[in-house]
């Protein structure tokens, strides 16, 4: 393992370290646990920025505060918060907890069938057309 895959290695378990600390806090509504995730959305932001004294980084941080706000207060605004971060949870199992957690149910989808099925399907029960009749 390179310098480069080790510290890849180490900013994904830190996200998976995030991921679970916004999950606890989804779960408890505490406020230590929304600390928590507060400081390791603050080192994951750290970690990102090139320059390690600047603090001009802050997406995590904002991310955060926002999500935390939207699971606090689920609104519409705040559903869209919560959805959009559901959509980018990678891992299966944490994605079912955090939809568990924030009571979140699925989209209804709408089953469309293709442009071909429903070709085929147009003349289903009639009768052949006979032979020189119109």
């Amino acid at each position: 393992m390179g310098p480069d895959a080790s510290e890849q290695h180490t900013q994904g378990r830190a996200l998976q370290a995030w991921h679970l600390a916004l999950l606890r806090f989804a779960v408890t509504l505490e406020v230590s646990d929304r600390q928590a995730g507060r400081a390791i959305a603050a080192e994951l932001d750290r970690s990102g920025c090139r320059d390690r004294h600047s603090s001009s980084f802050a997406f995590f941080r904002k991310y955060t505060e926002e999500l935390c706000n939207a699971i606090v207060r689920p609104d519409h605004s705040g559903e869209t918060i919560i959805r959009r971060h559901f959509s980018r949870m990678a891992d299966g199992r944490l994605k079912r907890a955090f939809q568990a957690a924030v009571e979140l149910t699925p989209p209804v989808v709408i089953e469309s069938r293709s442009v071909e099925r429903r070709r085929r399907d147009l003349w289903r029960g009639l009768e052949p057309r006979q032979n020189g009749s119109r």
